[in-house]
């Protein structure tokens, strides 16, 4: 049995990381999957300008993005229960704050997503997203628990490579929830004044330096959660490698976006990495 699990989150992770690759590099001839999986991708505004038919009869399923709640339910609750349950298997082991470090921090993500997706981010009524990325969201949110725990459970040890990685790892993650935090508070106050446009151009922290500092402090806070990961494992830096390749792509196409739709959009600033990409 643990060996199923343990191919099952490895595989898991090697289609999602491949596919989410495949449609960011530039290879000649996979157009067809490249557009399946931006169409797949798109939500909100960037559902204007995905490939369409690319998806087949699925082409035009879509679902509420404000359904982005549901990840963050299943999330949190999800996390906790893993959390409960490894300290019932090994209440000895799992005693140890750098045992539980990288599941406690998660359980602060999703908790703090959770809040900001239903009292601060304001969804337009019209807002969509895909249903395989509504699908695969969820999957998502019951995977990344898992990943994190089962080298606990596996191991009954925790293995960690020093105390001050871990520190670095606690600090790093952090820092990333609070770029992302206030990212999405600068972006829940554009629509306020409603004698705007629907879309504006971001400004303030670090959006005078990218178009999308959230998806860089989900980056950052992923790194540091992959640094207070059991050690001699690499399961840790797959949700991190994921999420990387994903918001690649969600950030270029982004910035493709916010440069096509405002003609003053300030040429300096860059998608996702300050001064670098």
């Amino acid at each position: 049995m643990e060996t199923v699990i343990d191919v099952g989150i490895h595989l898991y992770w090697w289609l999602s990381i491949s596919a989410a690759s495949l449609a960011v590099l530039p290879i000649y001839g996979i157009d067809w999957f490249r557009n399946a999986v931006i169409l797949s991708a798109c939500r909100g505004k960037l559902t204007d300008k995905a490939p369409s038919q690319a998806l087949g009869v699925l082409s035009d399923a879509f679902v509420p993005q404000k359904w982005f709640s549901h990840f963050y339910i299943v999330g949190s609750v999800w996390n906790a229960v893993v959390l409960f349950l490894l300290q019932k298997t090994s209440p000895a082991y799992f005693s140890s704050l750098l045992c539980s470090s990288t599941l406690i921090l998660f359980q602060v993500h999703v908790v703090r997503r959770l809040i900001e997706t239903l009292y601060i981010m304001k969804y337009p009524k019209d807002a969509r997203m895909h249903v395989l990325a509504y699908v695969f969201g969820l999957s998502y949110y019951i995977m990344v628990p898992m990943t994190y725990a089962y080298p606990l459970y596996a191991h009954q040890a925790c293995r960690h490579s020093s105390v001050v990685r871990e520190i670095v790892g606690v600090v790093i993650c952090l820092l990333g929830q609070l770029v992302q935090s206030h990212s999405h508070y600068i972006l829940s106050t554009l629509g306020k004044n409603k004698n705007t446009r629907r879309y504006v151009i971001p400004r303030g922290g670090l959006f005078q330096f990218v178009s999308c500092p959230h998806y860089f402090g989900e980056i950052v806070l992923y790194v540091g959660l992959a640094l207070t990961g059991t050690e001699g494992t690499l399961s840790g830096w797959y949700p991190c490698v994921w999420v990387v390749v994903n918001l690649i792509l969600a950030a270029r196409m982004t910035h493709a976006w916010y440069k096509e739709h405002f003609k003053t959009y300030p040429a300096t600033r860059k998608a996702l990495i300050p001064f670098m990409y």
